[in-house]
């Protein structure tokens, strides 16, 4: 046997190549695009952030509320009949929503001062 004779790579010349099924293409191609639509989620989501930060939670409202200041804790009693229904907070200061059957009772307490000042509101 010669070297001539012993070439085992088919001549492609004559023969048209073999073509991926059309099905399989399209297959590949939808799969891909799903891969980097699930890593752009997954980007947008990690820089907007958590979604399920704590929720904040409803003061019980048969309590005497404690606001703690830089100074010490202060008491403020409860207006007769109502029910603390929402606090609010900024930097300076606490206000408490007291409500009532006939009244609301705004309580504002400076907290550096610890002063409070009280707003009834007939309804």
């Amino acid at each position: 046997m010669t070297v001539e004779m012993q070439n085992v790579t088919p001549n492609m010349d004559d023969e048209e190549t073999a073509k991926a099924p059309i099905g399989l293409v399209i297959l590949v191609v939808a799969l891909g695009i799903a891969i980097l639509g699930m890593l752009g989620l997954m980007a947008f989501k990690i820089m907007s952030g958590d979604a399920s930060k704590p929720k904040k939670q409803a003061v019980a409202a048969e309590m005497p509320a404690v606001i703690a200041t830089g100074f010490d804790e202060l008491m403020v009693t409860k207006p007769a009949g109502s029910s603390l229904s929402k606090i609010e907070t900024n930097d300076n200061s606490v206000i408490l929503h007291y409500r009532g059957e006939d009244k609301t009772t705004l309580i504002m307490i400076d907290r550096v001062t610890g002063k409070e000042s009280r707003i009834i509101v007939v309804e």
